[in-house]
């Protein structure tokens, strides 16, 4: 940061920080000097935008872990804003940094209590039961999260990942459905729901089968969804002790093919290799 743009005219000043907040990788340490710096020489220029510079040195100061700059804004905030949920979940936040997890869920289920429909708690107290390993609290929080934010499809893949590492399947692969009725066309969604499918075992093999070629038809050089084609129709076939029919066979045929082409232009020679015995593997 140049030191002729923090002598220069405060807008300016306050426009780079602007930029710097809508950049997708943020450089906090930028943006708690710049907003430090118009909160100590141009607060009073700033007039009600003090207060979101303030909110965004809290969220600077959080994440370059300088508490005693946090804890400062938020007593600027709370005394102009005592009342305000907003600075209440900001509160929560420091105490998420600082580790005080028991205390930090009292506070967001008081707010929940009062705000039911407040986004912001939710997810906080969702995070803190995910930090602490309460992988089913997270579980009936999102749950009822999405009984009120029924669209929000990152809940819905969030809530997908925890049924997965509690080994529910079934309740994941609900989740999945639903991301593919609002998103037909994600062929992330119908990945994930393939290999759910599969992991399920034969009964939703010919179901997974289907979503890996849903997925090539969206994105033909997605490699784990050629595999994904191979292995499935690989073990339908010795599922039932039959060979494959000629559509099926044709479809491992081009999935092997297209993956060696993709090794091939990758220029990875030991994958390569790799890949040659591996559907050797397949072929016996």
């Amino acid at each position: 940061m140049s030191k002729e743009l923090l002598s220069s005219d405060w807008r300016l000043v306050y426009e780079e920080l602007q930029v710097e907040q809508k950049k997708l990788r943020k450089n906090y340490s930028t943006i708690l000097l710049l907003a430090n710096h118009l909160v100590t020489h141009n607060s009073r220029a700033l007039g009600q935008n003090v207060w979101e510079v303030y909110e965004s040195i809290v969220l600077a100061s959080l994440d370059c872990s300088d508490y005693e700059i946090t804890t400062s804004a938020l007593s600027k905030l709370s005394a102009r804003f005592p009342k305000s949920t907003r600075v209440l979940v900001l509160k929560g936040i420091l105490l998420e940094a600082k580790g005080h997890s028991d205390e930090v869920l009292e506070l967001y289920q008081e707010i929940k209590r009062n705000e039911p429909l407040n986004r912001e708690c939710r997810k906080r107290k969702i995070t803190v039961h995910k930090s602490k390993g309460q992988n089913k609290m997270a579980i009936q929080e999102l749950c009822e999260y999405l009984s009120l934010f029924i669209g929000d499809t990152e809940a819905w893949l969030e809530l997908c990942d925890l049924y997965i590492i509690e080994l529910d399947l079934y309740n994941a692969g609900f989740c999945i459905e639903e991301l593919i009725l609002s998103n037909p066309l994600s062929y992330l969604n119908h990945l994930k729901y393939a290999e759910i499918c599969y992991t399920k075992g034969e009964e939703y093999w010919d179901s997974a089968a289907k979503h890996y070629t849903k997925v090539l038809t969206l994105k033909p050089d997605s490699i784990r969804a050629l595999f994904g084609v191979i292995l499935t129709f690989y073990a339908i076939m010795k599922m039932s002790r039959q060979n494959l029919q000629s559509k099926e066979k044709r479809m491992v045929d081009w999935a092997k093919c297209k993956l060696k082409v993709l090794y091939r232009n990758s220029g990875n020679e030991t994958g390569c290799r790799m890949l040659e015995n591996t559907i050797q593997y397949f072929d016996k």
